[in-house]
């Protein structure tokens, strides 16, 4: 299988800024095109030629400083191309009972992302706290559709899931010395992680 993978990628962004804080604001576009041509068995195919796939997402960028306290936000889109492997059309038989291959019809993803993160330190106790938070949204996102013979051995391949995937997660941390001479530390931390998917059977 030959794959040829072809992103355009324009912006305008526009920046303000002052002391303390610098905002930069626009939009992003990106087009693929992922054409794949796949030679099995004498039978030449040829997916994606002429296809373009057009995304657009905002772009953000925050940042906050002042004294000891930092945050920062962003926010942007980006379009992945699918591996080599989640292409390739032959059968993979290296586990007998879990047989895999490619598919030439696989189209790239598109990802939109949100990060932020808070850092804050008093000098007076000698504390910090730190919150950090990531979240994702994919369109087209490789799911695997699966299904099993009657003979017990398991096939999937590869194909773009119809509903976006997602995932975020949440880390906060605070730590404060103890005691006169501080010999002691205070620690208190947490995470949250979630993640929604979907595959076909």
């Amino acid at each position: 299988a030959d794959n040829r993978y072809l992103s355009e990628r324009g912006s305008v962004t526009l920046q303000y800024s002052n002391d303390t804080s610098t905002v930069q604001f626009g939009v992003r576009v990106e087009t693929v095109n992922n054409e794949v041509k796949a030679k099995s068995m004498g039978v030449e195919t040829i997916t994606g030629k002429d296809e373009w796939l057009t995304n657009w997402a905002p772009f953000l960028s925050y940042e906050y400083k002042k004294g000891s306290t930092m945050i920062y936000a962003g926010y942007w889109g980006q379009a992945s191309q699918p591996s080599s492997t989640s292409l390739t059309p032959a059968l993979d038989i290296s586990n007998p009972v879990q047989v895999t291959a490619g598919n030439i019809y696989l189209k790239p993803d598109y990802m939109h992302g949100i990060y932020t993160s808070l850092n804050n330190s008093n000098r007076e106790t000698f504390s910090f706290f730190n919150m950090y938070f990531n979240g994702t949204m994919t369109t087209r996102s490789k799911v695997y559709a699966s299904w099993i013979d009657d003979s017990g051995v398991r096939y999937s391949i590869p194909v773009n899931s119809q509903k976006p995937q997602s995932n975020c997660s949440l880390y906060t941390s605070y730590n404060r010395p103890l005691g006169k001479e501080r010999q002691f530390t205070l620690t208190l931390s947490g995470n949250l992680y979630y993640s929604a998917s979907h595959s076909y059977q």
